[in-house]
């Protein structure tokens, strides 16, 4: 059967942060359409408009201007970025926020949101857009804020959130590639517990520098380094941590894609999958390896 798709579309101010999210027939439409054709059909789409916005500060102070006809910086955060998205039922969707424009360099001042939409792909609208900060009030990441404030608000320097799955008592964890780590927030955008740093699996070892965990240019231990050192003492490149966050059906598990090979892996078009015990919150050393080409 030709797998029919329905877009859940969201157009940035940012032309480099477009991204749509792509739902499946098995989630929204069903199948059909001529078994004898490998075709994908669109049948329907849903727009955030370009010019959507939440209340909060000043945003892009790092930005040149203008942007596609807007100046910066931006009187408020843009909705923008999506990396992630979740099904809540019926029209109600959670949109995970990206990192803000794009790297930690220029997003230090964008706060970091889960947003909550709903999505009506008949009408094809996306409105009732309700943001969730991420915080960490409590600061239980583990590592300081860029930004120290009380409310503990994390920003586009802190965390490059990628992907999210969600549990059935409704936590959420989050995929990141600063780290990168595996961050679980609650309802309310808190944060839970000490980020955790993903391993590498024990095949890949030789190759990574002495380290047993994952560790970017953008980690929280290399900030304020030179860029020599953070690239030395990293054993993977920026914006290739954990790209991909999946559950089992009983959401006991999760499986963690990284997006890039290790910096000294021979083997380039090599990728890892790792499992994810989220009772014991723990990976189990379970791994998967896949080729990219």
């Amino acid at each position: 059967m030709i797998p029919r798709i329905r877009y859940v579309a969201q157009i940035p101010v940012m032309r480099a942060l477009v991204l749509t999210a792509i739902t499946l027939a098995a989630a929204l439409a069903g199948c059909g359409g001529d078994p004898a054709t490998d075709k994908v059909v669109l049948t329907a789409r849903a727009v955030l408009p370009a010019d959507t916005f939440v209340e909060g500060p000043p945003v892009g102070t790092a930005l040149e201007g203008p942007i596609n006809g807007r100046e910066t910086p931006f009187a408020s955060p843009p909705v923008q970025g999506f990396s992630s998205l979740v099904h809540l039922g019926g029209l109600s969707w959670g949109a995970l926020q990206d990192n803000g424009f794009g790297s930690a360099a220029n997003s230090g001042d964008y706060p970091l949101h889960v947003f909550l939409l709903r999505v009506d792909l008949d009408a094809g609208s996306v409105d009732g857009v309700i943001a969730v900060p991420l915080t960490d009030p409590e600061g239980r990441l583990g590592f300081p804020l860029t930004a120290a404030n009380d409310a503990g608000q994390l920003h586009g320097a802190d965390l490059d959130p990628e992907s999210m799955a969600r549990l059935d008592d409704g936590t959420i964890w989050i995929g990141e590639e600063f780290g990168p780590f595996l961050v679980q927030i609650d309802l309310e955008g808190h944060v839970r517990q000490t980020a955790i740093d993903v391993p590498v699996p024990a095949p890949l070892r030789e190759y990574a520098r002495g380290l047993d965990i994952y560790r970017s240019p953008d980690h929280p231990d290399l900030r304020g380094l030179a860029d020599e050192e953070r690239d030395r003492l990293s054993n993977l490149a920026g914006s290739g941590g954990i790209e991909g966050l999946a559950r089992t059906p009983d959401g006991l598990r999760l499986f963690a894609a990284v997006e890039k090979p290790l910096r000294d892996d021979p083997v380039r078009y090599r990728r890892a999958i790792l499992e994810f015990d989220a009772e014991a919150v723990g990976f189990t050393g379970r791994h998967w390896f896949y080729r990219t080409d």
